[in-house]
């Protein structure tokens, strides 16, 4: 029986020359992925020269490992090897002929001509041949929908069908109903999957707000946690439809429905974050618990030795529970929220926005604010409607003008900025259009005005931050405000706005900024748990020395007592734990507390849980950490895995966002998806299309 060639054969089954048979033979070798064109194949060859047949691993594009066991175990054997693959050559090169710069034609075994490109493959060129599943094409037509924002019908245009019968081979696309249900499922999909991730989070921080496009209105909701790295992730909750009146009950009503769906624990939740509407407001004051209540252990005025009875005031039980029973009946008494926090940035623009309109009962700044930004608001206003004005600008300063966005934080300090990065420009701008010129003291009071605005518009863009920003960021913000402010004493035009920003700021964060009120108490926990601050922050607080060294030692106090808190939380479980798995002892153990020994000093659960927890060797414990964390002078939160009390302070304040941001992002995606010309998308569809697209990532 003739032997193959072996030429032959790794021709044919497209191999390398040195695993055609002779040398070595597969055993094994991985399937490719069809969409990875340039992903790596295994290969598992035993060696055919070996008595015992010797099982090699490898890559299909890189056979270094062959080579290596040919020269090593069977030198003879490489002669033959050389002599092969110089044969080889040959014989390649005599069967092509090159019929231009880009290709060359190759005659075949059976006498066949075929051309071949000599450039270099691409990854599409290496899948051509690659046999694409129709389940893997509607999947990834699925993805393309959904990131793409595009409608579901264009699956049905002849066009793009067209397209991927080409490109697939021949697949047909999905219709319109397969690819609705693909989407439904990759929906419970991310439910299933958000639902098991969120069980396994300690603390969650939720942000919602309202929006409103084309005649409708929907309440958004994201929420947010710190992974083990202490990574912030976010996720999408809901993008429900809001019908009628926005009340505060309707508010309340859909927040805890949305909490509930997914499974989130009153403990769970460490804050939401909204904006300062009035009706979200008042949903939180009526339903939440009071804001200077963060958990149970606050509530001092139930322990009982505080409580002073008296027999004449119980009231008549009978009483309580016909109350308690009319009540049930009531549509609001399963509604529950979490701790409210008002967004940071907003409050800000309202500063930057309301508070600063105060500045013009100055009569001298009035004067000269309502010429300059007159003459502005003309240009702005020009350049906005005429594609022949924003063309002559663009030509001359080769930059465009922003123009002011009433719903866009920053806006009017972003549109400032670049008036006077174009100074040298406006005098032939306002000639062009036929404008008013600017006058050298209204460019300078720009100036003023855009050196006060500074630190407004870059403390909102520092806020708004999703990643890298935290509740424990505000304080260290507002006192820069003020100090950065109060540092302007030679303004000769925005005096009066810098006195305007500064009673906005003192005004509208008045207990925040007073350190000894109840609600500042989450901001300074916060704060103190950021490696960043620490309490190098307090020294801008106040010149008063004094006043410093009392306020420092006052906040280490506060942090040390809640960082005893955390401590006694995790003991408390501890001691659960473990009289879970006494109980499951012997029945005779209660009977041997000989065998119990508290005053052992080796052993903490030896004592009992209310001994051990205000024992001296407790408290000092918690304060040597705190006071190491405090000595400690790196600044990477990745150091707080070596202060577990500290890192859990930080996870239950900082897990709350300064911002609602993140749900304003989502209205701007949803915009993109609820469009007029898709005015008939249902409710359903667009609140799940909207979440994908926000979840690839999760759902990979």
């Amino acid at each position: 029986m003739a032997m193959a060639d072996p030429l032959i054969a790794s021709k044919e089954n497209n191999l390398p020359l040195i695993l055609n048979g002779e040398f070595f033979k597969i055993l094994m070798e991985e399937e490719a992925d069809p969409l990875e064109p340039c992903a790596v194949v295994q290969i598992t060859a035993k060696c055919m020269l070996c008595a015992k047949h010797t099982v090699i691993s490898s890559t299909k594009n890189s056979t270094g490992n062959f080579h290596k066991h040919l020269r090593r175990k069977h030198p003879r054997a490489v002669k033959k090897f050389d002599s092969l693959k110089e044969h080889s050559v040959k014989l390649k090169r005599s069967n092509t002929v090159v019929t231009d710069g880009s290709t060359k034609r190759i005659r075949g075994n059976e006498g066949e001509d075929r051309l071949v490109s000599t450039s270099f493959a691409t990854p599409f060129d290496r899948c051509k041949n690659t046999k694409l599943s129709e389940n893997k094409a509607q999947e990834l037509i699925c993805s393309y929908i959904i990131d793409e924002m595009l409608p579901i019908y264009k699956v049905e245009k002849e066009s793009f069908r067209r397209l991927v019968s080409g490109l697939s081979g021949g697949i047909k696309p999905p219709c319109r109903r397969t690819l609705t249900n693909l989407i439904v499922k990759k929906k419970d999909k991310y439910v299933t999957t958000l639902k098991t991730k969120l069980d396994s989070v300690q603390y969650v921080c939720t942000t919602t707000d309202i929006w409103s496009s084309n005649n409708r209105s929907y309440l958004g909701m994201t929420c947010h946690y710190f992974d083990a790295n202490l990574i912030r992730c976010s996720s999408v909750l809901a993008c429900r439809r809001m019908r009628y009146s926005h009340t505060h009950l309707e508010i309340g009503r859909a927040v805890s429905d949305i909490h509930k769906e997914y499974n989130l624990k009153d403990s769970q939740i460490v804050g939401t974050v909204t904006d300062n509407a009035a009706n979200f407001g008042k949903a939180f004051k009526i339903f939440s618990a009071p804001d200077n209540l963060l958990n149970i252990g606050d509530l001092d005025f139930l322990i009982a030795e505080n409580l002073d009875i008296d027999i004449n005031t119980i009231p008549d039980f009978i009483e309580i529970e016909q109350d308690f029973q009319n009540n049930l009946d009531l549509e609001d008494s399963d509604i529950t929220l979490p701790r409210h926090f008002r967004c940071a940035s907003h409050t800000l623009n309202l500063i930057a926005t309301k508070d600063a309109e105060t500045a013009l009962l100055d009569s001298g700044y009035k004067k000269i604010y309502n010429s300059t930004f007159a003459k502005l608001t003309a240009i702005w206003n020009i350049s906005h409607r005429s594609t022949a004005a924003a063309d002559e600008i663009e030509n001359i300063c080769k930059l465009k003008l922003l123009v002011p966005c009433p719903t866009r934080w920053n806006s009017l300090f972003d549109s400032v900025q670049r008036i006077l990065q174009l100074r040298e420009h406006l005098e032939t701008i306002c000639e062009k259009l036929k404008k008013p010129k600017l006058k050298n003291i209204e460019l300078e009071f720009l100036s003023e005005y855009a050196l006060v605005m500074e630190v407004l518009a870059k403390s909102i863009d520092i806020l708004q931050g999703e990643e890298s920003c935290c509740l424990g960021y505000l304080l260290p913000t507002l006192f820069q405000i003020k100090k950065t402010l109060n540092s302007l004493s030679h303004l000769v035009f925005c005096t009066a706005l810098k006195d305007a920003i500064l009673d906005g700021v003192n005004k509208r964060y008045k207990d925040i900024l007073n350190l000894n009120s109840s609600t500042s108490k989450p901001y300074i926990l916060a704060t103190v748990s950021i490696p960043k601050f620490k309490l190098k922050w307090i020294t801008s607080t106040t010149s008063d020395v004094n006043l410093i060294e009392s306020t420092t030692k006052l906040i280490k106090s506060l942090f040390i007592t809640e960082c005893e808190k955390a401590s006694k939380r995790d003991t408390a479980k501890a001691y659960e734990e473990e009289s879970g798995a006494a109980s499951a002892g012997s029945e005779d153990d209660d009977f041997f507390d000989i065998l119990k020994s508290p005053l052992s000093p080796t052993s903490s659960l030896h004592l009992s849980e209310k001994e051990y927890v205000e024992s001296a060797a407790f408290k000092s414990i918690v304060e040597m950490e705190c006071l190491r964390y405090f000595q400690d002078k790196s600044k990477d939160k990745l150091s707080l895995l070596n202060y577990p009390l500290v890192m859990k302070v930080y996870k239950i304040y900082n897990t709350i966002l300064p911002s609602s941001a993140p749900v304003e992002r989502l209205f701007s995606t949803a915009g993109q998806i609820l469009t007029p010309k898709r005015n008939r998308l249902s409710d359903e569809m667009f609140e799940i299309l909207l979440l994908l697209r926000h979840q690839t990532d999760l759902l990979q």
